[in-house]
């Protein structure tokens, strides 16, 4: 009892910052998927043991096969092989850690999602058409997103562990018939690898086919539960971003409308003469306060996203290089191996749009932040009072700074690091050509 006792007091520790607002959102956005990732587990002592019982099978279907496949790669004389087996291996790890990260960032994690469920920020005030429209074209885009990437990781999924194993028998037969390399490296497996016993036949081998489709389910599920956590949170950020530029561009507008009802008198018009007015421009100043208000809660939103992600992002786009240049020179020199071909190249297409998408979301928040900038700088301030034309000087000095997706020793998620990825990748092609010949 006493055991039971301290397990739930770490438990309620662990989980003090949740709330009812984040469960409803975390439910809304990503269903029970975070359920089943880890990403998001129960911090309930009736669901402990099963999300305990989940982690210990998911840290060992990774571990186990990375470090069979690592094994596999030092065992091979084929370089195609050796390469293939070092990028899996590589992918698993890489997935692996997301369910530590992302629980370790569990405090960022609650208050980044009670935040975007509760909206950021509440103006009071009636949302205009454009802000309605606006809205409505990033949830399409974050809808789309999260429906494409993970078909493509469904497809990597099936053209690694089925089309490929199959392709590579039809052309390869002789697979059929040698079970096994000199080195004991398994060929009938979907994924060829070493193991410690006998995997052609019985139960040995088919632990070795469920164990490669449960770490492939299992891959598939890390990372759509990484990439719908990114572009969510990422989607909220610019629709918050986007409000507060539509608010500053209409902020002659939204003081005329506080001022109609000051004096109660709902058919003035705006006039550059209203500027005089002394309730005028202390309308003026209460809207550019709320705008201001509005973008530190954008600011604090945009910082506990970069604590929570800034090591799977990191990871993700450090991995990135290596992945494309080893799928690069898989597909160029594997000829007689079209099976691993062909799940490289799904790999790497899948790698390929998801560092796509992380890098242009990334550039998306550093233009509107530089966007933000110059609409501060619009407002009618020559028109207005000392103390707005202050709280104008504070903002514009705060988004002159460079806003972008920080991750991991500073490496930036933006386009600039996209070019440097691909630049990386084919120099990785390059030097692994240069070794073969």
């Amino acid at each position: 009892m006493n055991l039971i006792r301290k397990l739930d007091t770490f438990l309620k520790e662990i989980d003090k910052d949740g709330s009812e607002i984040v469960d409803k959102f975390v439910y809304d956005e990503y269903y029970y998927l975070f359920r089943l990732s880890l990403f998001y587990p129960y911090a309930k002592l009736n669901m402990f043991l099963l999300h305990l019982i989940t982690l210990i099978f998911f840290c060992y279907i990774y571990s186990t096969h990375v470090i069979l496949l690592l094994i596999t790669a030092i065992l091979t004389n084929d370089i195609i092989l050796m390469i293939y087996s070092l990028y899996i291996a590589c992918l698993l790890a890489l997935f692996l850690s997301f369910i530590f990260t992302i629980n370790s960032a569990r405090k960022q994690f609650n208050s980044v999602h009670e935040m975007l469920g509760k909206g950021v920020y509440n103006y009071n005030e009636i949302e205009t058409d454009e802000e309605i429209l606006m809205k409505k074209a990033y949830h399409r885009s974050k809808n789309i997103l999260k429906i494409s990437l993970p078909i493509t990781n469904i497809v990597g999924f099936i053209g690694v562990l089925i089309v490929g194993p199959w392709i590579e028998f039809t052309v390869n037969p002789i697979k059929l018939v040698q079970i096994y390399s000199e080195e004991g490296i398994n060929f009938i497996l979907p994924v060829n690898a070493w193991y410690p016993f006998q995997t052609h036949e019985g139960i040995g081998y088919y632990y070795g086919i469920i164990s490669q489709i449960l770490v492939g389910t299992a891959l598939t599920i890390t990372l759509t539960s990484a990439t719908w956590i990114y572009f969510t949170t990422t989607t909220h950020i610019l629709i918050q971003m986007e409000r507060l530029i539509i608010s500053l561009k209409n902020i002659n507008e939204r003081a005329l409308n506080m001022y109609k009802k000051i004096i109660n008198n709902n058919n003035i018009v705006f006039k550059h003469e209203l500027y005089s007015d002394k309730d005028f421009i202390k309308c003026t100043e209460y809207c550019l306060k709320r705008n201001i208000e509005h973008h530190q809660a954008i600011l604090s939103v945009f910082n506990d996203v970069t604590g929570m992600l800034k090591a799977p992002v990191f990871a993700t786009l450090f991995t990135g290089s290596l992945i494309l240049g080893l799928s690069a020179f898989i597909i160029a020199q594997g000829s007689d191996t079209p099976g691993i071909v062909l799940s490289s190249l799904t790999v790497a297409t899948a790698e390929f749009m998801h560092i796509t998408f992380i890098c242009r979301a990334g550039q998306q928040i550093s233009d509107l932040n530089q966007n933000l900038h110059l609409e501060f700088y619009n407002t009618p301030w020559f028109y207005c009072s000392k103390q707005f034309k202050d709280l104008l000087l504070v903002s514009q000095s705060v988004t002159s700074c460079e806003l972008y997706l920080k991750t991991m020793f500073d490496f930036k998620s933006d386009m600039n690091t996209y070019s440097h990825i691909l630049n990386t990748a084919y120099s990785y092609f390059s030097l692994l050509l240069a070794f073969k010949d």
